[in-house]
């Protein structure tokens, strides 16, 4: 008897042909992005990361520049502060220190104070002098007491001190008897000591080097002050 063979069951064939082929343009997109894709990726890139780069610089740039109008700032209040409360001290304006090569110029000032003791007393008879000199950018302020007391005795104490930085330039002036304004240097010996008030003039600027080595900017603050001698 001749074996019947059995056909395979449909629900097998169904599901070997229910299987869709994969298109031959879905495999080649398998395979990775083209070359044309990959520039534009590269390009898109590029840009957003020079934007990104440009907008820190000039982050960067603005808080450079805000450290140095604080800088300024705070350097040209210092340097205001002290020579205003040292000049209303004074007694006289004087053409060149009594204890020292230091001489009342244009960017200079020599002045006599009363000295005081360590209690902060005026002391009667005694004057120090106290001396604003521009050096390059550094103001200094410079303290000579009185060559008749010690250390032990005044209130004081000869010191040099770097006051100010970033200093343009300094220049104290007065009226002469014309009653023009003019700088300390043309007054003459005996017309410093009718000097009752004094100009002062300092313009600071401070400058800063952008983050990328091409340009600077530059903070400037320009103060001016007059101030009366008071114990003339």
């Amino acid at each position: 008897m001749t074996k019947k063979m059995e056909p395979r069951p449909y629900i097998r064939r169904g599901i070997r042909r229910s299987i869709p082929s994969i298109p031959n343009r879905l495999r080649r997109r398998a395979k990775g992005f083209s070359l044309a894709e990959l520039q534009v990726a590269i390009i898109i890139t590029a840009i957003v990361l020079v934007a990104s780069l440009s907008l820190y610089i000039s982050h960067w740039r603005t808080f450079l520049i805000g450290n140095a109008y604080i800088d300024v700032y705070s350097n040209s209040r210092l340097a205001v502060d002290w020579m205003a409360r040292d000049i209303r001290w004074a007694a006289q304006v004087m053409p060149s220190s009594d204890y020292g090569s230091y001489a009342t110029s244009d960017n200079s000032l020599v002045i006599k104070i009363p000295s005081i003791d360590t209690s902060g007393n005026v002391m009667n008879g005694y004057y120090d002098n106290i001396i604003y000199q521009l050096q390059g950018s550094n103001l200094r302020r410079i303290v000579q007491i009185d060559q008749r007391l010690s250390s032990s005795t005044s209130g004081r104490q000869n010191e040099t001190r770097i006051i100010a930085k970033y200093c343009s330039s300094l220049t104290f002036s007065s009226k002469n008897s014309s009653g023009n304004v003019v700088a300390l240097s043309q007054f003459s010996s005996s017309e410093m000591s009718t000097i009752n008030y004094i100009a002062i003039y300092l313009p600071l600027s401070e400058t800063v080097a952008s983050l990328s080595g091409a340009g600077t900017g530059t903070a400037q603050l320009t103060p001016t002050t007059i101030v009366k001698l008071r114990n003339k």
